[in-house]
């Protein structure tokens, strides 16, 4: 086999030579434009994406939305982007959490809209299952509620030994509230890995009583997210974004 004189280190230097009726100004006009429409082109990727997630927050459906994926994958930005799409429309969200609630990222996300938003925020940080059917059913007294989020409702489950019953009573009441008030849920989930990919822990119960399910995927530095329907059939929709100050991009 004759070696590929491309990969040797003996391969000949080929000179490169400007033709006579070369117009050098064209030429940079040309590549000019080929930059301009490659960073057209990039932009409205982006905005694409930007669309796609603002639908997603701005516009869930009724009914509960389970938000899956490693640590630091963005299910708390995705909240917290949710959060401020409902308050602009003046509905009232009820942000239930185990977790400290960071304030720095919302105002991030809310710019100069923060103030605005946080008054119609009402947080409440229940720290066992208990206390998390507790806040679920006391959400229910909220004036003009339009959004419910949980996050994140599956470390309640296996902190205290897995007590299934009482999992499956709040997604079963999450689910009630939703359909009765006609308003989306959205619970976060985190996850374990399972033959080389992530799945929540009561990962069964979560599916069976979800509308819509979004797995947040993180690789490095790369991210990307899959909206799976739950209608009987899962419609899988990938997008790859980046993390910024407000929120997905």
């Amino acid at each position: 086999m004759k070696e590929d004189p491309g990969l040797s280190e003996k391969a000949p230097v080929i000179p490169i030579k400007m033709a006579k009726n070369c117009d050098l100004k064209k030429g940079l006009i040309d590549t000019s434009i080929a930059k301009i429409y490659f960073i057209w082109m990039l932009y409205l990727s982006v905005l694409n994406v930007c669309r796609c997630f603002a639908e997603l927050a701005g516009n869930l459906k009724e009914g509960i939305t389970v938000v899956y994926g490693p640590q630091a994958s963005g299910k708390s930005t995705f909240c917290m982007m949710a959060a401020h799409e409902c308050a602009k429309t003046g509905k009232k969200v009820a942000y239930i959490t185990k977790e400290r609630v960071s304030f720095e990222r919302l105002r991030q996300i809310c710019r100069e809209d923060f103030e605005e938003t946080i008054k119609d925020i009402s947080f409440s940080f229940p720290r066992t299952i208990d206390g998390l059917e507790r806040a679920v059913k006391n959400s229910r007294k909220l004036p003009n509620l339009g959004l419910l989020i949980i996050d994140t409702v599956n470390e309640y489950y296996w902190i205290e030994d897995e007590r299934e019953d009482c999992f499956i009573r709040v997604l079963s009441s999450a689910g009630m509230m939703c359909k009765e008030l006609h308003i989306p849920a959205i619970l976060t989930a985190s996850v374990y890995e399972k033959k080389g990919s992530f799945e929540p822990f009561g990962f069964r119960d979560l599916k069976r009583n979800a509308k819509l399910m979004v797995e947040l995927m993180l690789k490095g530095k790369k991210r990307a997210l899959v909206i799976k329907e739950m209608d009987g059939r899962e419609k899988n929709l990938r997008r790859e974004f980046v993390m910024c100050d407000s929120g997905f991009e």
